[in-house]
């Protein structure tokens, strides 16, 4: 199970933030009274060149001795050597705080008892995500928790995945690995057949392999928090031709319908010439996924009188 920061750490950290912030808001007044300063001293030299020059244009060499008095305060440049000490002293401080932290956090082995932990979920869920190294991607956050055995949160990160971008092959392949990592009981059926589905996808021939709607699959992986591929042709084995009921018809002799035509005219429960010249052309096309419809519905009647001659 993943460590907790102990409560007094964390609250250590924001009491040491605070003197911190505090000093380096009075190092930042200092800062502005020294730029202050400076400007000060640049407008009395200014004046006091004009002055010297003003001076020797009236043959006077004299120059007027309450600007150079004036000119003495230049020696107070001498307080910015003592800001570069206090600013130094200050980064310092922050640079023992910030490794001394770290340091406690790191160590830190103590879990704070359920009585002692804080209801402020939104904090939680900060210290949490302060756990995990910067940047990190949904990806690689769900690769770090396989790795320390955290299955459940790495598969619902790969479930988020799969719901978002369903037509990733990867996010499948992710979701098995982290289902045959954990293994618990229905795991590994869950794995394989998000396996395959990722080699329909990369071979795109998802709808054809299927005869289901992407949005089907991810309704099925959202159906009850975990995993159901239960429900129609993911959770079956390919079926042979040879194993096709003897009451059933090969819809294969009507044009147009192939091999997986007759797969999605089976999932849509049309096993016969009877059933299918029940069904109006349109309805055919729509199931078959058809761009020209032909006559199967008077074809397949045909074929279904036959039969029964």
């Amino acid at each position: 199970m993943a460590k907790k920061i102990p409560e007094h750490i964390a609250f250590q950290l924001a009491q040491k933030t605070k003197e911190q912030a505090k000093k380096l808001k009075e190092a930042e007044k200092k800062i502005k009274e020294a730029e202050k300063k400076a400007k000060d001293a640049d407008k009395k030299a200014k004046e006091a060149d004009k002055k010297a020059k003003e001076d020797e244009q009236e043959d006077d060499s004299e120059i007027d001795l309450d600007i150079l008095d004036e000119l003495d305060d230049l020696d107070d440049f001498d307080d910015f050597d003592d800001f570069d000490e206090i600013e130094e002293e200050d980064l310092e401080d922050v640079e023992e705080v910030v490794e001394e932290v770290v340091e406690e956090v790191t160590e830190a082995d103590v879990e704070i008892p359920p009585s002692e932990e804080s209801g402020d979920d939104e904090l939680d869920a900060l210290l949490k995500q302060a756990k995990g190294p910067v940047f990190e991607s949904k990806v690689e956050r769900a690769n770090r928790l396989a790795e320390e055995g955290d299955f459940n949160e790495a598969l619902e990160i790969w479930k988020e995945l799969t719901a978002s971008d369903g037509n990733d092959p990867a996010n499948w392949r992710g979701l098995a690995s982290v289902l045959e990592s954990r293994n618990d009981s229905g795991d590994l059926d869950k794995a394989k057949t998000a396996k395959d589905h990722a080699d329909r996808l990369e071979t795109q021939a998802v709808a054809d392999a299927t005869g289901r709607k992407m949005e089907d699959i991810i309704a099925d992986l959202l159906d009850d928090g975990i995993l159901n591929f239960s429900a129609g042709s993911d959770a079956k084995e390919q079926t042979n031709t040879e194993e096709i009921d003897d009451d059933d018809d090969d819809l294969t002799k009507l044009p147009g319908i192939g091999s997986v035509g007759q797969q999605k005219l089976n999932f849509a429960g049309i096993d016969t010439f009877e059933q299918l010249s029940e069904r109006s052309d349109e309805e055919i096309a729509e199931i078959l996924d058809a761009k020209k419809i032909e006559s199967w519905s008077g074809m397949a009647r045909m074929l279904a009188k036959e039969k029964k001659q």
